[in-house]
C-alpha cells in the first residue's frame, strides 16, 4: 500500500501520526488495527474504517481457526 502512494514508510507513519514500530507490528501480525488507526487509515486512503476493522476481524478469525486446527491435530 505504501508503494501505491509513492511515499516512504517514514512519510506514511508521519501522516498517520503513529510510530514505525506500530506499523511494523501490524504488518508482522504482532498488533491489531485499532479503531483510532482504522479512522486514520480511512482518512488517508479513502477506504472506510469499517473495512479496516473487518479485515482485522477476518485475520483474527483465521488465526483462531489455525490455532484450533493445530490443537485438534495433537
Amino acid at each position: 500500500m505504501i508503494e501505491d502512494y509513492n511515499i516512504t514508510q517514514e512519510e506514511f507513519v508521519e501522516k498517520l501520526e503513529i510510530t514505525p514500530k506500530i506499523i511494523n507490528d501490524i504488518i508482522n501480525g504482532d498488533a491489531n488495527i485499532s479503531n483510532e488507526l482504522a479512522k486514520k487509515l480511512s482518512n488517508m486512503v479513502g477506504v472506510s474504517s469499517e473495512l479496516w476493522l473487518n479485515l482485522q476481524k477476518k485475520y483474527d478469525a483465521v488465526l483462531n481457526k489455525i490455532e484450533m486446527d493445530n490443537q485438534l491435530a495433537y
